[in-house]
């Protein structure tokens, strides 16, 4: 749809164009005629300010659509956010069991463990949303990076064991986690501490 004020712009300068397109014809008296180029000056000031006021529109329509563009974002991954919160505080006793399972069990793995399996999908639901553009980094790092990092770091040998029997398991989580961790490695450099994963 065209804007209104975009349309309104192009039907005053059509009207514009027709107006001196037939007053050139037209006898004007002694005063108009000795004031002619006073006036057309004048039509050309007329003309460029609303231009500038049309331009001005366009800017403004812009920066409004930018500003709901955003908006939308940060609303969009809020819902996400607590969505995966929810589903978190639901996880206590399968981190409990994964944790035990990891710190237990070596590789070479002959059994799956659910739980972990449990948690690690649960990560991978997050990077998946926000390799996607539908969670932002920054509010994941704030309260699950330390989680999704250790995690990984301790269940990657397990991962890659899953990985040979199903090569498309976990495919998220690693680009995801790469990008917090710029995040993370950024906000040390400042000294701003990471508020850590909710509880």
């Amino acid at each position: 749809m065209v804007p209104s004020f975009v349309l309104g712009a192009v039907v005053g300068l059509a009207l514009i164009a027709i107006v001196q397109h037939w007053s050139a014809g037209v006898h004007l008296g002694p005063w108009l005629s000795s004031h002619k180029d006073e006036l057309a000056g004048l039509g050309v000031l007329v003309s460029s300010l609303g231009l500038l006021i049309a331009s001005a529109g366009l800017f403004i329509s812009a920066f409004g659509q930018r500003l709901t563009a955003v908006t939308a974002f940060w609303n969009s991954s809020r819902d996400c956010f607590w969505h995966f919160n929810d589903k978190w505080a639901t996880l206590p006793t399968a981190r409990r069991v994964a944790d035990q399972f990891l710190a237990t069990t070596s590789p070479p793995y002959a059994v799956t463990s659910t739980p972990l399996e449990e948690v690690l999908n649960f990560f991978e639901g997050m990077g998946y949303m926000a390799n996607r553009g539908h969670l932002n980094d920054e509010l994941a790092w704030a309260f699950y990076f330390d989680e999704a990092n250790d995690l990984w770091d301790r269940a990657e040998r397990y991962v890659a064991w899953q990985q040979t029997g199903v090569p498309a398991l976990w495919r998220e989580h690693k680009p995801w986690l790469d990008r917090l961790a710029k995040i993370e490695l950024a906000h040390a450099k400042s000294g701003n501490a990471v508020q850590g994963p909710i509880p």
